[in-house]
């Protein structure tokens, strides 16, 4: 073999090499993960096998640090896969500065940026409505916003770069009295000025007690999270071909901000996040909702049934994708089968500070009938079995493997030819 195919050869494999390495050494990062949605989160992009370096950011470090150990510990979280926690308020600059110091200086980039920190005041919570309001923007809004603006130029550095922000169904426009106000925040051209111009606008109201009489909702959970959607909008059209920017609902949760009513595990809602953190072929500036890509309803209608599932116009062909443990769908598979593809990841039982228990289950994925969006799992075993097409119960969690299964509201089934749309959330509810 002569010198110059030789050196050929060894260029080549050198760049097969970095190639590889930059595939394997991918970081995510998830905020507010100590706990509920965004421990299960963080729990998820471990145990896919898909990230060198998952790091939790926690206001409290101390329950940062519990929540790291727990997550390296679980069976389904590989060894190659690095679990740790950094200090992050989201609402205080100076811990934004530190944080993204600490992660130049360690990583020099990151890959996956999930925005799930935020807060919500109880329904008895004696804070009156307009002392509520700017902390909520401060930490759902603002904060969010300033602290992924700081994050850019990591995510530019990342491969298949991805952005998911946590929103919620309250922030829907139906919660909007104006039909003005209602055309501005889903203008397709809608600018970061005026966007600011306009949560600027709502504080002053809420604080002057007009609010109501000027066409805004009653919810500063709701206004918050319908800001970081059209935020989100924004992201995907500046950040467009460099990286992905979608929000996801995870639905009701039983979490602490829910007073853990919700009728979802925050595993399950946890999957509503790592579908377009982890898909391949990503779309942008999308909403993903019960496991697939929702649309926004252009008729504002009286109930405020804004965002509906999107329905299949044909049936495509199953594909198969070789990712580590986990199979995922593809944008043209969100929109035409509903729900996520083989699906295996531990569920965690996170309301109890003494201990963790464990029960794995996996997700099947099936053709769906055109009739219903949404699926159901039927227990079988130890393997629940989904079946898309019918309304969808969350398997049964148990903390052990003493204690009997808890029960579970049940949809109805829904007749054929019916969509089923996600309801209007009134301020006086509990959300998710």
């Amino acid at each position: 073999m002569s010198s110059s195919r030789i050196i050929l050869f060894l260029s080549i494999l050198i760049r097969c090499s970095q190639a590889l390495s930059e595939t394997m050494s991918r970081v995510a990062v998830v905020t507010g993960a100590n706990k509920g949605i965004g421990f299960h989160i963080a729990a998820g992009l471990a145990s896919s096998g898909l990230f060198s370096d998952v790091v939790l950011g926690c206001r409290d470090e101390a329950r940062g640090r519990q929540a790291v150990e727990t997550i390296a510990s679980l069976p389904g979280t590989p060894r190659s896969c690095r679990v740790s926690c950094r200090q992050l308020a989201i609402g205080s600059r100076e811990s934004h500065d530190a944080f993204i110091a600490g992660m130049t200086e360690r990583y020099g980039k990151v890959d996956v940026l999930v925005n799930n920190a935020g807060i919500a005041f109880k329904g008895s919570d004696p804070t009156p409505f307009e002392g509520q309001c700017k902390p909520t923007l401060a930490v759902n809004f603002w904060g969010t916003v300033d602290f992924t603006e700081e994050m850019l130029p990591l995510l530019r550095k990342g491969s298949d770069a991805r952005i998911v922000n946590v929103a919620s169904m309250a922030g829907h426009l139906g919660q909007l009295r104006s039909r003005e106000l209602q055309r501005k925040f889903s203008s397709p051209d809608l600018t970061k000025d005026e966007l600011f111009s306009l949560v600027e606008e709502f504080q002053r109201d809420v604080l002057s007690g007009r609010h109501t009489g000027a066409g805004w909702g009653n919810s500063n959970y709701g206004m918050s999270k319908l800001a970081l959607i059209a935020m989100t909008k924004i992201w995907a059209r500046e950040e467009e071909g460099d990286i992905s920017v979608n929000c996801c609902c995870p639905g009701y949760c039983a979490t602490d901000m829910s007073s853990h009513r919700g009728n979802r595990h925050p595993s399950e809602g946890a999957r509503n996040a790592l579908i377009p953190a982890m898909m391949e072929s990503a779309p942008s500036g999308e909403y993903f909702a019960d496991f697939g890509i929702a649309e926004i309803s252009q008729n504002y209608s009286p109930r405020g049934e804004i965002f509906r599932q999107r329905t299949r116009e044909k049936q495509s062909e199953q594909r198969a994708f070789s990712f580590p443990e986990q199979q995922k769908s593809t944008a043209e598979d969100c929109r035409s089968v509903r729900c996520t593809a083989l699906w295996e990841s531990p569920l965690v039982d996170s309301s109890s500070n003494s201990g963790f228990s464990l029960r794995s289950f996996k997700h099947q994925r099936e053709k769906a009938p055109p009739s219903s969006p949404f699926s159901m799992c039927v227990l079988s075993g130890n393997t629940p079995q989904v079946k898309v097409g019918e309304p969808r119960a969350a398997p049964d969690l148990v903390r052990d493997s003493q204690s009997p299964p808890q029960p579970r509201p049940v949809q109805k089934p829904m007749r054929n030819g019916q969509k089923r749309t996600h309801q209007i959330v009134s301020s006086a509810s509990p959300v998710p």
